[in-house]
């Protein structure tokens, strides 16, 4: 009888395992955008796992004693979860779900599924894959402790392994980790919550009948060729989901690393497929072509996928957009108005010239603190200090922002007006703080000479503040 038990508990525990791998693979043919089409089953996936986990736990003791499961398939299944949970994220941008997805993977190193006496290049592969995507869901939450305490020492203990000398094409991943890590720590990025602009503008918007907008769809593009990156997600695409906070007020956010163009077109056609009302927004971190200033590169491929120019967006311009283009053509692909659209353009020359650190435009409207001490060379005030100064700076610009027409409809939206303070304050830095003239961004509709004349003295008074001289 107890036999007999044991092997029905092993042909169901097999007959799971099946279904969800079938299951799993299956999820490459679903769309990576929109917010509907993949969720009934995406839900069937997630279901399938979290059965499977559970009578792993409920007869661990049957089939540890069968053979049938082991340590590293325990972790299998908790790393397969782990991935769920990531692309429910990428899917809804609920920072909720990129939690759950840490907490599988940390389970994985605190028990040591994946540690083995004398681990095969299959086993191997396991462990390097299952620690790169801990490492991106542990960077996209802002949390670096994990990266340097358990996983760069982690990773660097499988390479060690003799199984290892056949792999020889993750061998520079430590230290593209460790380079993407250190300078997310140097820069000390950190989102400020958006000021409440709305109250404040509302007077402005009724007087000159102007509709408030919202963000309600934003795409984020990384396409720069030099630029650190790990995995798939480059410095200035980690940047902008820290500029476009999530959660019930945030809105809902695409993520696409060096995409073709069609790619780019399709995911942009859902988010404004997907928007009742309000507005969407795309900010794209890329690379000028020499050959037409009209054009962004996207990727580094030979064919026309791999550029971009104003004609491709113009069907989804009808609807209101923030574009934030941080990019050395940015100015000349954008150089004419489109109604209800706010564009952020980066200047032709970074105003900082270490490139592979992020563009200036990008770290300002994240963290202008942050943008400062490196445009200066030097090390973030201390944050307490800098948020005072920052809302003494937004109190004093406010009056004339306020009347300012092509800012008033998006400071209803708190990410939104954030964006707009921020890209003042990173014009006026670029001016003050020893920013070459080509290195100065630029917005359509223009901002007025008279907002950047009122808002001059404020800025240095916030310079003065946080100890940085201005010129």
């Amino acid at each position: 009888g107890r036999l007999m038990a044991t092997v029905n508990i092993e042909a169901e525990y097999a007959r799971m395992q099946a279904r969800c791998r079938e299951l799993f693979g299956d999820l490459r043919e679903l769309p990576t955008f929109g917010r509907t089409q993949w969720r009934g089953y995406f839900t069937r996936v997630f279901d399938a796992y979290t059965q499977l986990w559970k009578f792993q736990q409920t007869h661990r003791a049957a089939l540890e004693a069968s053979g049938g499961l082991t340590r590293a398939h325990v972790g299998e299944i908790a790393s397969k979860i782990g991935q769920l949970y990531y692309h429910f994220y990428l899917r809804t941008a609920d920072p909720a779900h990129l939690r759950q997805s840490r907490s599988f993977y940390s389970v994985i190193h605190e028990r040591r599924y994946f540690e083995l006496p004398e681990p095969t290049r299959a086993d191997i592969d396991r462990s390097i894959r299952y620690l790169a995507r801990y490492s991106v869901v542990c960077i996209l939450l802002g949390d670096l402790r994990p990266v340097f305490r358990d996983i760069l020492p982690a990773m660097e203990r499988v390479l060690t392994c003799p199984a290892a000398g056949e792999a020889a094409e993750w061998r520079a991943l430590p230290e593209e980790l460790r380079g993407f890590a250190t300078t997310l720590r140097e820069l000390a990025v950190a989102a400020a919550p958006p000021p409440s602009l709305a109250p404040v503008a509302e007077s402005e918007r009724k007087r000159q009948k102007i509709s408030p907008l919202r963000i309600v769809e934003a795409v984020v593009v990384g396409a720069t060729s030099s630029q650190l990156h790990f995995s798939e997600v480059t410095l200035d695409m980690l940047l902008a989901v820290q500029a476009v906070p999530e959660g019930v007020s945030g809105p809902h956010r695409y993520l696409l690393f060096r995409p073709r163009r069609s790619e780019l077109l399709v995911v942009i056609a859902a988010a404004c497929k997907e928007l009742a009302e309000g507005a969407w927004m795309l900010t794209l971190s890329g690379d000028r072509l020499p050959s037409a200033e009209s054009r962004l590169v996207l990727n580094t491929g030979r064919s026309s996928e791999t550029e971009i120019c104003l004609a491709d967006l113009a069907p989804f311009l009808v609807r209101p957009a923030l574009l934030v283009l941080d990019a050395p053509g940015a100015a000349g692909f954008m150089r004419d108005s489109v109604e209800g659209c706010l564009a952020l353009l980066s200047g032709t020359q970074d105003a900082d010239s270490r490139s592979r650190r992020g563009g200036t435009l990008t770290l300002f409207l994240t963290d202008p603190v942050a943008g400062m001490a490196a445009l200066m060379r030097t090390v973030v005030p201390v944050r307490a200090a800098a948020a005072a100064a920052l809302d003494r700076f937004s109190a004093a610009v406010l009056p004339a922002l306020q009347t300012e027409g092509p800012a008033v409809p998006w400071l209803a939206d708190p990410c939104a007006a954030a964006l707009v303070l921020n890209f003042l304050l990173c014009v006026l830095a670029c001016r003050r703080l020893g920013g070459s003239p080509d290195s100065v961004p630029t917005s359509v509709p223009a901002l007025s000479d008279g907002l950047y004349a009122a808002a001059d003295a404020p800025f240095m008074a916030l310079a003065s503040d946080l100890g940085l001289r201005a010129g």
